[in-house]
């Protein structure tokens, strides 16, 4: 992180996505999509013939008169590594997440200022925007919904005229169609709006098309907007 931080400073954008590449993969959210975990037996040839029958068959190499290298493409894979740190980590930050965001609040309802509740410092650098809890600003608009981070409709300038922009993580805006009575029938209405994904993949060396269907748009909100013109300067304890 700090590597990305000093890379962003310097303006070395080639060094900042290799950066936040390795810290996506960290969690193995990116890496397990994009590596290819192929098992390799060495069989006989009577077994190698068998192999051939199999779906999960890909490739296989002569090594001796008897001896064959058979390349498999398994459909589950095991990882003997204990992952128990990345989920503790996990669950500890959201843990002190949604306690800094209820101080927050409390501290809005409290009006003894003497107590030395933290607050976000909308003044910091790029080192405090990484921050868990730092402030960041993803984008600015005349008007704006936004349901969570990488999820918002916004209504403004851009490129010296009037636009809608629509952010939806997750979702391929050029298949599926998001407008702005989506995102009100979602905070008004609490309407769930579905929409499908259609993906190519390949198995069993033949491409083959699939089509995922998720809640794009759900009554959970689990972030909220911040008026900036609220935010006091940190209060040191």
């Amino acid at each position: 992180m700090n590597k990305r931080i000093d890379a962003i400073k310097q303006k070395n954008r080639g060094f900042d996505k290799f950066c936040k590449m390795i810290l996506n993969a960290s969690y193995g959210s990116d890496g397990m999509n994009a590596e290819k975990y192929n098992k390799i037996k060495l069989l006989t040839k009577e077994k190698t013939i068998e192999a051939h029958t199999k779906q999960l068959w890909m490739n296989d190499r002569k090594l001796a008169d008897i001896l064959y290298a058979v390349q498999f493409n398994p459909k589950n894979c095991k990882c003997n590594k204990c992952l128990q740190a990345a989920y503790f980590t996990l669950d500890n930050a959201n843990f002190i997440l949604w306690k800094e965001i209820l101080i927050q609040f409390i501290e809005q309802l409290v009006e003894d200022k003497s107590l030395k509740l933290m607050q976000i410092n909308k003044n910091g650098d790029k080192s405090d925007e990484k921050k868990l809890l730092g402030l960041s600003i993803e984008n600015e608009g005349d008007e704006m919904f936004a349901l969570a981070p990488k999820n918002y409709y916004m209504h403004t300038f851009k490129q010296q005229k009037l636009t809608d922009i629509i952010k939806l993580k997750g979702v391929n805006l050029r298949q599926n169609n998001i407008n702005k009575q989506d995102v009100i029938d979602n905070i008004v209405n609490g309407k769930i709006i579905q929409r499908t994904n259609i993906r190519l993949g390949q198995q069993a060396n033949q491409l083959q098309q699939g089509q995922l269907s998720k809640n794009y748009l759900t009554v959970t909100c689990t972030f909220g907007d911040i008026d900036l013109a609220e935010l006091k300067p940190m209060v040191s304890s």
